[in-house]
């Protein structure tokens, strides 16, 4: 990604990793959520977990429209493939043109943030929905565009909408996830099986 040096005496991808667990911690400990986000296996031993694959790999499968940035094994309906799988291919992410600035790798992060989120939704049951507004509270994790509507105003975030969003349509930004018909509720399906 460009990305090197120390950021707050880090080398930069221990920053931006760092900075990835805790803002998805923090996105499911808000809504009282029981997701748990860690890159140490250790602590989830002896016990089933799914894994997002972060990867500097280019994604094999599509070479012009990078805009999924990942893929995930399936979309797993009340989460009871408790051990799949999902991963994200970071070069995609340049296609954001972020600089090698402190301000360019936070935003980075929020738009990893998503990528990974959008793949843990689909790992635990959700779909992708339509674009998100710029002034939507909390933007949609899930929204075919939440890798570039990164939160932007002061006490803006992504988290899981506890209302109704339309399904992702022909008329957004990602184009292999359609659906003619249909609304989700994030927030409900996810609290009937993950609230502690």
């Amino acid at each position: 990604m460009g990305f090197s040096g120390t950021i707050n005496s880090q080398p930069v991808d221990q920053y931006i990793l760092t900075h990835l667990v805790s803002t998805l911690q923090a996105i499911a400990s808000a809504q009282g959520l029981n997701l748990v986000f860690s890159t140490d296996p250790n602590q989830f031993e002896f016990q089933p977990f799914s894994t997002v694959f972060l990867t500097a790999s280019n994604d094999p499968k599509t070479v012009l429209n990078t805009v999924n940035f990942g893929y995930s094994q399936h979309s797993d309906p009340f989460n009871t493939d408790q051990n799949d799988e999902a991963v994200v291919f970071t070069p995609s992410l340049n296609t954001l043109g972020y600089s090698p600035s402190q301000a360019d790798v936070d935003n980075f992060v929020n738009s990893l943030t998503a990528a990974v989120g959008r793949r843990v939704g689909e790992l635990v049951g959700l779909r992708t929905t339509a674009d998100s507004d710029p002034a939507d509270q909390p933007i949609d994790i899930m929204s075919a565009n939440s890798v570039f509507n990164i939160p932007t105003a002061l006490g803006q975030t992504y988290g899981f909408p506890d209302s109704s969003r339309r399904l992702s349509t022909d008329f957004d930004t990602v184009i292999n996830t359609n659906f003619f018909l249909g609304q989700q509720n994030a927030f409900q399906l996810l609290s009937k099986f993950l609230a502690p």
